[in-house]
């Protein structure tokens, strides 16, 4: 069992007191929301601050499982809630009102916490902006009106793989459809990752500022 805050490792069976530290450091801002996970599929997760509550929620072992309180709670009933989930124990279950979480995805865990998604659809992006890449060079060379809105899509498209990286960045979770990456657990390939998005926004910028520099001259 591992809890994590904003999808980084901070423990493995972590102990009530490193549970009640965790749940208390949310303010709703840079850290908001944690994670008790026996596994992928099967965990429980706050989210909110002190401030203004916690919304709870938890999945059983499967998708259809998912379930999410009906109210708002306060830290103390938050913080017994994990406490309890890590023990091993069913009173937290049964001592709070829940209903079922309507996914707004399918695949994957951890649909609802508020944090950017990357999915291996991501991969056909990325092939997809390389055959457009292509059709620039050998396909498309009339028409200047033509030129300048190409280069507006491949420019806005290297924006959007810059964002996307970033924001992988600063979660420091890459998350897709089968797999999951994570700074704390995966250094290596999570860098690999976050370097890869960057050169590909470079690249596409660098295509664009190609073409136009020759369709100018």
């Amino acid at each position: 069992m591992k809890l994590e805050i904003e999808g980084e490792v901070i423990g493995k069976n972590p102990s009530s007191e490193a549970i009640a530290k965790a749940l208390s450091s949310l303010d709703g801002k840079n850290k908001s929301f944690a994670i008790l996970e026996r596994d992928r599929l099967t965990y429980i997760q706050a989210s909110g601050s002190i401030k203004d509550g916690f919304s709870l929620e938890y999945q059983d072992g499967s998708l259809k499982e998912h379930y999410c309180c009906s109210d708002d709670l306060s830290l103390k009933n938050a913080t017994e809630a994990f406490q309890s989930y890590a023990k091993g124990e069913n009173n937290w279950q049964k001592a709070l009102k829940w209903k079922p979480m309507k996914m707004r995805a399918k695949g994957g865990v951890h649909l609802t916490k508020p944090q950017f998604d990357f999915s291996l659809s991501a991969l056909f992006i990325y092939a997809l902006i390389g055959l457009c890449l292509l059709a620039v060079f050998f396909g498309l060379r009339s028409g200047a009106n033509k030129q300048v809105w190409l280069s507006v899509f491949f420019t806005s498209a290297a924006l959007f793989v810059a964002t996307g990286t970033t924001q992988i960045l600063r979660s420091g979770r890459m998350r897709g459809t089968f797999f999951t990456t994570t700074r704390s657990e995966s250094p290596i390939q999570f860098w690999v990752q976050v370097v890869f998005g960057y050169l590909i926004s470079l690249a596409i910028l660098a295509v664009v500022i190609l073409a136009l520099t020759k369709h100018s001259g």
